[in-house]
């Protein structure tokens, strides 16, 4: 499905991406979130990459203490490389 905006998060943030979610989706503005717009057909790793490269906007939930967690360091560097422009919602 076309999405406007890639929604990351850490899984103890997913209340928190669920809401901005769909309060996005309620005004229009279509979003995508692994694990919901995988595939089961689709590599995980792929499947996100290429939902970054489609998004316009990427919206970042996250902690503070959770930039020093390793996937969160490498997904972030491939993530924050990237060309669109980008809202850090830090809670």
């Amino acid at each position: 499905m076309p999405h406007d905006v890639f929604i990351s998060y850490a899984t103890e943030d997913k209340i928190t991406a669920d809401a901005v979610c769909f309060g996005l989706e309620k005004e229009g503005i279509r979003c995508w979130m692994a694990p919901r717009d995988i595939l089961p057909s689709d590599n995980y790793d792929d499947a996100i990459i290429q939902a970054i490269d489609i998004a316009r906007v990427m919206v970042v939930i996250f902690l503070f203490e959770h930039l020093s967690i390793p996937i969160c360091e490498e997904r972030g560097g491939v993530c924050f490389l990237q060309e669109p422009h980008y809202c850090a919602l830090p809670h």
